[in-house]
């Protein structure tokens, strides 16, 4: 993927970049080899998350995208280049789409925040305005082996409103916790 926008300077005061550069990049709740992404983030762990809670949160998530939503879970680096390629020529601009495969020992939901947060923090995205929105294309590469974890287009308003569905399970499982 070419990043072509390389000046970033138009999303600094975008109150909805702020918003999503906060969540992702600062209060990621995934833990990688043992260790919090985000030192301030409260982990999906920390939060009691079970193994039916990421199946759901995940099932939740794609319904709440808007643009022709295509989600493929490949087991492989090969499969994840050929997917994005050969999708790549059908795609029309205002797709949203997720590439993924699982990191080591993270499921696809843990994979899918830790995704986002590593193609922020490494300056691997491009945006694109829409009429109405704004999308935003994510490619995030394993540290070690540099082999491609996902490509992903999401608009804003996706974005936003994974971050207020996490939000809101926070409490649920806070509440949760309190009567267990």
């Amino acid at each position: 993927m070419k990043f072509k926008n390389k000046d970033l300077k138009e999303l600094y005061d975008n109150k909805n970049f702020q918003k999503i550069l906060d969540f992702y990049l600062f209060n990621c709740p995934v833990i990688s080899n043992g260790k919090k992404v985000s030192k301030r983030a409260k982990t999906f762990e920390e939060l009691s998350y079970e193994p039916g809670d990421y199946t759901s949160f995940i099932n939740a998530m794609k319904e709440l995208c808007t643009y022709n939503f295509q989600y493929i879970s490949c087991d492989d680096n090969l499969s994840i280049e050929l997917t994005y390629k050969g999708l790549k020529k059908k795609f029309v601009e205002d797709t949203e789409f997720i590439i993924i495969k699982s990191k080591n020992k993270m499921n696809k939901t843990e994979t899918l925040f830790y995704s986002i947060r590593n193609a922020l923090a490494h300056g691997s995205f491009d945006y694109k305005k829409l009429t109405n929105d704004m999308i935003y294309f994510f490619e995030s590469n394993s540290s070690k082996s540099g082999e491609i974890i996902s490509y992903m287009s999401l608009t804003s308003t996706t974005l936003l409103k994974w971050i207020d569905l996490f939000e809101l399970r926070k409490k649920k499982t806070n509440r949760r916790k309190k009567f267990n």
